[in-house]
């Protein structure tokens, strides 16, 4: 099979949106040990200019993808302002407060909150056992987020105000979804994501003369290293990967496919950050992944 069969087959989305789950798995973990050394919005505009350097150099693959249509601006502008501006402000800040594990496993939200936002902006069917799903999940995430609280845990009240953060982070990344699934139609992935890092890197710029005063010179190998993945396989091949997914698949669909990244997040934050969950915390995860589950289950019905 020849490179263009294969990404003109079914196999190639649904291997894409695989491999952006793994990268945005990894990037919890990337963050935290980006954040032992450097502010959180000093951060994104690293990976945003790391992520904008490499479009510059490959310029001659997302040029092509400049069909501009009146107007469309307006949409691009909403985009940016989703993500990466308001995202990342929310999960960098998330993370400084709660362990990656726990905000990973809020990211299992996301399929419902794009299902939600989908079936708003897009027309795209939403049953009721959707809804119900939803429901749980949130419960779930309230759980998992307050579970701490009362405790001896002196974090507890960090990790609540962090998962709630990142919750919002979700939110917001469920409007982008539908926002890139929109632009689909006329815009290659990769031109949608240039524009991404280009925004990014312009509003983020300030941060140079804001949050760089007290960085050791030379600078520490492990959260440099971090801020490079975050830049080249988070910022760019990541997103690649998740536009192109999205612009074969419906948003409510692709999103499914974030189900992985708690998983990746919880196995490599074990691992790397030696981070773990209570049997509590384990308890209102599989309430969140329930939620997730029986809203899938009715999408599966449906379309069989």
């Amino acid at each position: 099979m020849t490179f263009q069969k294969f990404i003109g087959s079914s196999l190639a989305p649904q291997l894409a949106l695989i491999g952006a789950m793994l990268l945005w798995g990894l990037s919890f973990i990337a963050m935290k040990l980006a954040l032992s050394a450097y502010h959180p919005v000093f951060i994104i505009f690293l990976r945003m200019a790391i992520a904008s350097l490499l479009f510059i150099l490959f310029q001659k693959k997302w040029r092509p993808g400049l069909n501009y249509q009146s107007g469309d601006w307006k949409i691009f502008l909403l985009l940016v302002i989703c993500e990466p501006i308001i995202y990342f402000l929310l999960e960098s800040y998330a993370l400084t407060l709660t362990s990656a594990a726990e905000a990973g496993m809020i990211t299992a939200t996301m399929p419902l909150l794009v299902a939600i936002t989908a079936n708003i902006f897009l027309k795209e069917k939403l049953a009721k056992r959707t809804w119900l799903g939803f429901l749980i999940a949130v419960f779930g995430v309230i759980w998992l987020s307050t579970s701490e609280l009362g405790t001896e845990n002196i974090n507890a009240k960090e990790h609540f105000l962090g998962n709630l953060l990142e919750f919002l982070a979700m939110c917001t990344g469920a409007i982008y979804s539908v926002i890139v699934r929109y632009l689909s139609r006329n815009y290659t992935p990769i031109f949608i994501t240039c524009m991404q890092a280009f925004a990014g890197s312009i509003f983020f710029f300030p941060s140079i003369f804001l949050f760089t005063k007290n960085l050791s010179f030379p600078p520490p190998l492990i959260p440099s290293l971090a801020v490079i993945f975050l830049g080249v396989f988070v910022s760019v091949a990541a997103y690649l990967f998740y536009n192109f997914g999205l612009s074969r698949l419906k948003a409510g669909l692709a999103s499914v496919y974030i189900n992985l990244i708690p998983v990746f997040t919880l196995i490599f934050s074990y691992f790397i950050l030696n981070e773990t969950l209570s049997i509590t915390q384990f308890y209102a995860s599989g309430l969140v992944f329930l939620g997730v589950v029986i809203s899938q289950y009715n999408s599966k019905k449906q379309s069989s």
